[in-house]
This record gives structure tokens, C-alpha cells and sequence, in this order.
């Protein structure tokens, strides 16, 4: 056995057909999903992003995918961000060769790689375009490994899952002084703004990529009060212009699959059912669009949307590595 460590080129082939052979029973890969959410990130680091090759055998032994703030959008349009956060988008070793040191290397590659970009803290999944917001709960093994490296295990997020299929219609929300629809391209620029001035960060730069993938609108519910926009909810199906986070795994139903999240509601109209009101909506929109099984992704809010008849399907712990952690683990 040669294990060669090589800077991260072309592989969609291999690298899916790995994870398909060691987790696809719970999270199948597309190549269309690999394609847009690692190979076209532009937030890829392609330093700290490696494949390890078997020559003896001619096959893949693993890999990593890192990323950064690297995107041209986020300075184009001054998108407040942490650029002293970096993540490991993935780390995975064939089952073969696992216990022989390649994961270690792999990983103190991806580190030293994000360090070099002045990254002060590293995140386990919940990247740009991510897969996981952390650690698949199931992956015990996983845990305990980045553990045994500095990484700290924090609390859990979980993906929900509803079944509509034998169920009456959801009724759309009746809802006083305000009123719900679905955004048309006209309402790019206040839908921006309004991320802008309520949810900075992350979500606005989710929008700004939703338009730059394609969007249309299709996917947004917006709520509106005296003609001003108050909140939003995002739905997609498999006719969005992206594979969306709570579509990833749609391979594992046999049906048509929706998903809805995130939603935000303004500051100054929470606590008045807003919120719930518009989960309902998008769920009578999907179901509407013939889709009856539907994911919502990355929460910890499990109360709040069982009362909608979801329940938790996927469960996964944050963790992540401080530079301090850094230092004192790879010297």
C-alpha cells in the first residue's frame, strides 16, 4: 500500500462513490450535490482540501474539503461575516484503511491550511453550502475521534421530518393584519434589505446566493404588515434552482419530498403566532405542489414545529476547534 496525499483536483466520481459505500444508507450523494456544494463553493479552500490515493491499489482512501470566506459577494455587497471562522466541510476514510494514521493527516492538512488564511476557529460541518450542521449523532466513533483532537462537542441540532400522506389538507393560516404570499422577482431588493437590517450574516448571504443560483422567488413566502415586510419562510421542492439543505437526503423517499427553513420574523412583530402562521402556510403551499413528506433542517426549535406535526428524523452535535486548541494539539 502507497498512500499519496494530493491537492484536492476533479474527483466527483470517486469521492461520491466512497461516500455512498460508507454513509449513503443515511445520507445518499447526488453528483449534482457534490458538484454545487463542494467542487463550485467559491468559499472552497483548495489548500485545505486533500485527497489520499492508494497507488498500490489504484482507488481513493479518503478525503477533506475545507472552506473559508472566500466568496466575492460578501465583499460586494459588505456582508458582515467572521472571517476568522473556517470549516471541515468533510472528513472520510475508507473503511479499509482506517486506524493506519490517514484520517490524522488528512485533517492536520485541512488545519494547517485554514490556519494559514487567519481562520481562529474551526467548525465541523454548518459550512457555506454545508452537509451537516455538525456530527451525525449516529457517528459515535466520529465524535470521539475529533474529540481525541480538540475539537469540543456542543449541543444538538436535528433535522424534522413530517408525513402528510394520509392526512387532510393543511388549511392556509387566517391571519389578522397581515397577509402571506409567495415573492416575485420584483421583491429582490426589499427582501435583501430586509435581511439586511433583521437577520445580517448568514441569511442574508443565503439570499444573495438564492438569486445568484437562480431564484426566482418561488421558494419564499413573505409576510407582510401595512405594506412592509415582516418575515419570511423559505419552501423548496425538486424544481428549486438549487438542491436545498433540507432536500439533500430526498433520495431516501419514495415520493416527492418538500422542505421548508429557514424563516425569520422581524424583531418587532414576534410574539404574535407569526411564525408558526407561516410554517403552516408553506406547508399548505408544498402540499398543494403535490408533495405530502416534508423536512425541515438544523434546528433545535423541536417543540415549536411538533405542534405542526414534526418530529425529529436526524439528529447531529455541533463541534468545533478554538485556535488556542489549535496550537497546543498540531505543535
Amino acid at each position: 500500500m502507497r498512500i499519496h496525499y494530493l491537492p484536492w483536483g476533479r474527483q466527483v466520481d470517486a469521492v461520491c462513490q466512497l461516500w455512498n459505500q460508507e454513509v449513503g444508507s443515511h445520507f445518499p450523494m447526488r453528483e449534482s450535490l457534490f458538484q454545487k456544494n463542494s467542487m463550485d463553493d467559491p468559499n472552497l479552500l483548495h489548500d485545505g482540501s486533500w485527497i489520499a490515493w492508494d497507488e498500490t491499489a489504484d482507488r481513493l482512501a479518503g478525503f477533506v474539503i475545507s472552506k473559508s470566506w472566500q466568496d466575492e459577494i460578501v465583499q460586494q455587497a459588505a456582508i458582515w461575516h467572521d472571517p476568522q471562522t473556517g470549516w471541515i466541510q468533510a472528513l472520510l476514510v475508507h473503511h479499509d484503511y482506517r486506524g493506519q494514521g490517514i484520517g490524522s493527516e488528512l485533517i492536520k492538512r485541512a488545519e494547517q491550511a485554514l490556519r494559514r488564511t487567519g481562520v481562529a476557529r474551526i467548525r465541523l460541518g454548518s459550512d457555506l453550502y454545508h452537509y451537516f450542521p455538525g456530527i451525525p449523532r449516529d457517528f459515535t466513533q466520529a465524535a470521539e475521534w475529533f474529540g481525541r483532537r480538540g475539537y469540543r462537542l456542543g449541543m444538538e441540532q436535528h433535522d424534522l421530518l413530517a408525513d402528510f400522506t394520509d392526512l387532510p389538507d393543511t388549511p392556509m393560516p387566517a391571519l389578522s393584519g397581515a397577509t402571506l404570499r409567495l415573492m416575485v422577482p420584483y421583491d429582490r431588493e426589499a427582501f435583501l434589505s430586509f435581511l439586511r437590517e433583521s437577520f445580517p450574516g448568514r441569511w442574508e448571504y443565503e439570499g444573495h446566493r438564492y438569486f445568484a443560483d437562480g431564484g426566482s422567488g418561488r421558494e419564499f413566502l413573505l409576510l407582510e404588515k401595512d405594506r412592509e415586510l415582516i418575515g419570511f419562510c423559505r419552501l423548496n421542492d425538486a424544481h428549486s434552482p438549487v438542491i436545498a439543505q433540507n432536500m439533500y437526503w430526498s433520495p431516501l423517499f419514495g415520493g416527492a419530498v418538500g422542505g421548508i427553513g429557514p424563516l425569520g420574523i422581524s424583531e418587532a412583530a414576534r410574539g404574535s403566532g407569526y411564525g408558526l402562521a407561516i410554517v403552516q402556510a408553506a406547508v399548505h403551499v408544498l402540499q398543494k405542489r403535490g408533495i405530502r413528506q416534508i423536512v425541515i433542517d438544523w434546528t433545535e426549535h423541536v417543540d415549536f414545529y411538533a405542534k405542526l406535526g414534526f418530529g425529529v428524523w436526524k439528529s447531529y452535535v455541533l463541534a468545533d476547534k478554538e485556535w488556542q486548541i489549535i496550537e497546543d494539539t498540531t505543535n
